[in-house]
């Protein structure tokens, strides 16, 4: 913000504007998004998403310079150090909102996501309350004016949770159109943790893992699929399936109706063209850090 400094002398104090207290973006992208915010943040969290973005334009996978902000069509920063739980519904990726963005937030019950700063959102089972991503892989030639600008690139998405997983988190993520089914379960039926599916009603890629805070569901370019967590593991590949056009929804399952509803702590969600497991491990070392400022 300007600083105003007040002249001394015998007349009235005149302000003094002066430019040393503003923060000065390294990245376009990351001022465009902060100018969207109906409240400004701290320099602490402009400097924060600056990292981030420039973290994401350019991080070696190997040998090799990769830029994820140019493979997402959407990210989701819930976790913020902020006082606006609306602001981080806003799409880094595109926060004009011309494509994909910003997220909705649904109810069923009485009560929308509750947020916190520094955490995230918490969806509630009881509630039935979820966030609409407007996210859906649908081509551009689909009826539909939202659309992966990456679907016949592979397919990823990804959540990141600011708490462990309860019991019974099917569909932490998912959406659902006649038998097509992508999803991520943070935890199976017997509730171990880390599993997670993308694929189709007949086929799944299913990981079993110690943790539920980092799951990746990617699909690298070609006819293969495979999940990843956080701790590098990942599921043997399976043959492609059909992918709904249905919007991916958090906390919930965006079928028909919304339902399976479940309590979710999203704090990081986004999704894009497929990933390599070695890129998927890298974006999850460059979120991690974000997560500690």
């Amino acid at each position: 913000m300007i600083g105003m400094r007040m002249g001394m002398g015998l007349g009235a104090a005149m302000p003094v504007l002066t430019e040393s207290d503003v923060y000065v973006f390294t990245n376009q992208e990351a001022e465009d998004y902060v100018a969207a915010f109906s409240s400004e943040p701290t320099d602490a969290v402009k400097e924060a998403i600056d990292d981030l973005v420039t973290a994401l334009k350019s991080t070696n996978v190997g040998e090799t310079p990769t830029n994820f902000f140019a493979k997402l069509d959407c990210l989701y920063l819930f976790y913020m150090a902020h006082d606006t739980a609306a602001d981080t519904l806003i799409n880094v990726i595109d926060p004009s909102g011309t494509g994909i963005g910003p997220a909705v937030l649904g109810k069923g019950g009485d009560e929308y996501p509750t947020w916190a700063a520094k955490a995230g959102f918490t969806t509630d089972r009881e509630q039935q309350n979820y966030i609409n991503t407007d996210f859906a892989y649908v081509a551009s030639g689909d009826s539909k004016t939202k659309y992966s600008t990456h679907a016949t690139d592979g397919s990823s998405f990804g959540l990141v949770q600011h708490a462990d997983a309860p019991a019974d988190s099917y569909y932490n993520v998912g959406a659902r159109e006649g038998t097509a089914i992508i999803r991520i379960n943070s935890r199976d039926s017997s509730d171990n943790p880390g599993t997670t599916h993308h694929a189709g009603s007949s086929s799944w890629a299913a990981l079993k893992n110690t943790s539920t805070r980092y799951i990746i569901s990617t699909r690298p370019t070609g006819s293969n699929q495979a999940c990843i967590t956080e701790n590098g593991n990942q599921s043997a590949a399976i043959a492609e399936d059909v992918i709904p056009t249905n919007a991916l929804f958090i906390g919930a399952r965006n079928y028909t109706t919304v339902d399976l509803h479940k309590t979710t702590y999203p704090a990081i969600f986004f999704a894009g063209s497929g990933l390599t497991i070695a890129e998927a491990t890298a974006l999850i070392g460059i979120f991690s850090d974000y997560l500690s400022k």
